[in-house]
C-alpha cells in the first residue's frame, strides 16, 4: 500500500536548490512505513486581475507501507498463542495444569497487547482490529462447549 501526500507551503520567499526534494538527513527510519521520496517543486501562478506572481512550494511526499512488518508483529504472535490453545485439549479435564495454561494464555494475550499498543503508539483503529481479535478468542475459547468427565460413569 502506497500512499502520496502533498505538502503545499504558500507566501514563502524560498529558493530551491533542487528538484530532488527536502533534506533527509534528519529522517527517522520507521518500521512500518517506507519513505521512497520527497520531491519539491516551486510553482508560480500569475492572475489576470494582479501583476505580481503567487508562488508556491509543493512538496510530495512518497511513503509505503511495509507489508510484513504486521505480519510479524501482529499475526505471527496471535497465531502462536492461539495456536497454546490447543494444547489445552490434550490435556485432562481435571488437571490443574488445565486451568493453568488458559491463565498462561489469557495473560499472554493481554501482555502482548499491551507491547504491541507501547509499540505503535495510540492509534485507535490498530488498537481496536487486535483488541476484536482477543476479545473473539476469549469469548469462543470460553464459550465452547466441553467435556464432562466423571469417574463414576
Amino acid at each position: 500500500m502506497e500512499q502520496i501526500i502533498k505538502l503545499v507551503f504558500e507566501k514563502l520567499d524560498l529558493i530551491l536548490n533542487s528538484e530532488e526534494g527536502g533534506d533527509l538527513s534528519d529522517f527517522i527510519t520507521n518500521g512500518e512505513w517506507d519513505l521512497i521520496g520527497m520531491p519539491g517543486k516551486k510553482n508560480t501562478i500569475r492572475y489576470q486581475c494582479c501583476p505580481e506572481p503567487y508562488v508556491d512550494i509543493t512538496f510530495t511526499i512518497h511513503i509505503r507501507r511495509r507489508t510484513l512488518y504486521y505480519f510479524f508483529n501482529l499475526i505471527v504472535p496471535c497465531v502462536l498463542i492461539s495456536s497454546m490453545a490447543l494444547l489445552g485439549f490434550t490435556l485432562p479435564p481435571d488437571s490443574g495444569e488445565k486451568l493453568t495454561l488458559g491463565n498462561v494464555i489469557y495473560a499472554s494475550l493481554h501482555a502482548f497487547l499491551a507491547c504491541y499498543l507501547a509499540q505503535m503508539g495510540t492509534l485507535f483503529i490498530t488498537f481496536l482490529s487486535i483488541q476484536i481479535y482477543i476479545n473473539d478468542f476469549l469469548w469462543e475459547r470460553n464459550n465452547s462447549p466441553r467435556k464432562t468427565y466423571d469417574p463414576l460413569l
